[in-house]
């Protein structure tokens, strides 16, 4: 980390990079003369350097103006080369091309003191004529740093450029224009690491300890870490989806109600370092709505539902601009869904298709419920989640529960699906309330978990097996590298044998060793725990909503949320 202002401007040339060398008092520095092998089309230099925002307040914007042709469509590519000073971490500083972005920058460019490093961007968000480049103070990482500066930059745009090609400049891009004699200070990846773990939103990762069955009635303690989530201007957060990218960041969506009185606001936040810290909770371009079904679908692009419908992302969940209204179902009824859904994907990891599970009460009606089934459904996507097809109602999710001699259709409603090792598709189901609480006092913190296999690619499914037949619900489903299944689920209200067997609420998991066919309750996992009663309701749990993702590193990272903390809780944990 780095406290120094920039002393003098730094003049720029066409295709040189000009490097200031790390003193005490900087001075202007011979550029080389060495050039990249692969020589662009077009060079633009920009007005407005240097931008320098050290000592400035958080949020403060430098901008570059480049001047770009009347005639765009005869280039491919465009690169931006940056020579930079002390940008720590991903979060400290913002880019945005013409109110596109946030980018990401290279790790070459991360770390403090002077790097130099190479941003591909897209060519549909530069413009002819002014382009600007927006860099905005954005994260004083909990004031480890008090801002950096951009002393250098250059276009290049490019025709007809090989991935060959395109893979050299990135790479050279780190070393092209250093100065004669000077060694590249490129930030290894390891120390990134290192310094993105200084505090920010949240104080880091906590010793936390988990229990496990044993099997025999008793239990075993494991090592796991907890943090807790909140929004730098208070309210109450909830956590609803996360997920490991390809760029090294996990993405956690969730939402914000500022006050009792404001309705709840969609926001995300970034990790760089494993979930050890992260960005502000920031709201997603002014949506409301909670973010559901989280998918992560390769390269820069996610998508969910939240704001009216689901919403596309493709640059690495910093915007969701993209909207599809989100169908109904096929009664016509609004199509309500929850819980992590299928994604298929090729040898090349591109998705080739997904299929969510849904719910809606049109048949009968919202006044008819609990005493009558929710409706339920299946259907699959092949554009990655844009238009949906070959709706099913699934009849072998639903069954009679009997209740003082008196019969009740019972059915499901949200739920998860994973594809085993061996090819089966696993459905975690959200099953309606037994019917024993039908004549008491009761809310949907009752109703239970079940689990149903496809055998034959969602053609036909076996009949629900309930898991837990009350308390337990939001299961989310993850395959592991070994084969097993984890089942990771909030627990509201611990219920057994059909009464209130204790006062914990938190969170659990089980695992599957045989593609969905058992699920080990003897040796199930208790992640999070707390005791709850206000001496009134016995069912109302506070806590709820629950996402699973399996991180680089083979660890598990679970949220859910506590409400009477206000925050969202983040475990990590291993099976």
């Amino acid at each position: 980390m780095c406290t120094k202002s920039v002393a003098m401007p730094v003049l720029f040339v066409p295709l040189l990079l000009l490097f200031v060398a790390v003193s005490a008092t900087p001075v202007v520095a011979q550029a080389q003369t060495t050039k990249l092998t692969v020589q662009p089309k077009l060079t633009v230099q920009p007005a407005g350097l240097p931008v320098d925002l050290w000592d400035t307040p958080l949020g403060s914007e430098g901008t570059l103006t480049f001047n770009l042709p009347t005639d765009l469509s005869r280039y491919t590519e465009a690169i931006l080369l940056l020579h930079v000073d002390d940008i720590d971490a991903q979060p400290e500083t913002g880019l945005y091309v013409n109110g596109h972005g946030r980018l990401i920058w290279p790790e070459s460019i991360l770390g403090e003191g002077e790097h130099c490093g190479a941003i591909r961007l897209n060519m549909a968000h530069l413009k002819p004529g002014p382009n600007e480049f927006k860099f905005v103070f954005e994260d004083t990482l909990n004031w480890h740093t008090t801002g950096f500066a951009i002393l250098g930059a250059e276009l290049q745009l490019f025709t007809e450029l090989s991935s060959e090609q395109l893979s050299h400049i990135l790479k050279e891009a780190a070393t092209w224009g250093m100065p004669e004699g000077w060694t590249p200070q490129v930030t290894p990846p390891d120390q990134i690491i290192q310094q993105t773990t200084k505090p920010r939103v949240s104080l880091g990762w906590k010793n936390h300890y988990i229990r496990v069955g044993d099997g025999h009635g008793g239990w075993t303690v494991k090592c796991a870490q907890y943090q807790l989530l909140h929004h730098p201007r208070g309210g109450d957060c909830k956590g609803f989806g996360v997920a490991q990218m390809d760029n090294g960041e996990i993405i956690l969506l969730g939402t914000w109600k500022p006050s009792k009185d404001e309705g709840e606001k969609t926001v995300v936040a970034f990790s760089s370092d494993g979930g050890c810290t992260w960005s502000d909770l920031k709201q997603i371009d002014d949506l409301g709505g909670r973010p559901v079904m989280l998918a992560y679908l390769g390269g820069p692009n996610l998508t969910a539902y939240f704001g009216g419908g689901r919403r596309f992302s493709h640059d690495y969940g910093r915007t969701w601009t993209e909207l599809v209204p989100n169908p109904p179902a096929s009664d016509g009824g609004f199509f309500g869904t929850e819980g992590n859904p299928l994604v298929d994907r090729d040898e090349q990891g591109m998705v080739t298709r997904m299929a969510e599970v849904g719910w809606n009460w049109s048949a009968a009606g919202q006044n008819a419920y609990p005493q009558e089934p929710e409706d339920h459904f299946l259907r699959w996507s092949y554009d990655g989640g844009r238009t949906w097809t070959d709706e099913t109602q699934p009849q072998a999710w639903r069954w009679t529960d009997i209740y003082k001699g008196k019969s009740y259709l019972r059915g499901v409603s949200e739920g998860s699906l994973v594809r085993a090792q061996n090819g089966w598709l696993i459905a975690a189901l959200r099953s309606d309330m037994p019917a024993r609480y039908l004549d008491q006092p009761h809310n949907d913190s009752v109703e239970g978990i079940g689990v149903s296999i496809s055998k034959d690619n969602g053609k036909t499914w076996s009949p629900i097996k309930i898991i837990f037949e009350a308390g337990r619900h939001h299961p989310n489903l993850l395959l592991m590298p070994s084969g097993d299944i984890v089942m990771t689920m909030t627990v509201r209200v611990d219920v057994r044998g059909g009464k209130l067997a204790t006062y914990r609420r938190g969170c659990d998991a089980v695992i599957s060793h045989d593609n969905g066919l058992s699920w080990d309750l003897a040796h199930r996992y208790v992640l999070d725990e707390y005791e709850y009663y206000d001496g009134k309701q016995w069912y109302n749990g506070e806590c709820g909503h629950l996402y699973s993702t399996l991180l680089d590193d083979g660890s598990i990272l679970t949220i859910h949320s506590n409400y009477l903390t206000k925050g969202i809780s983040l475990i990590r944990w291993r099976p």
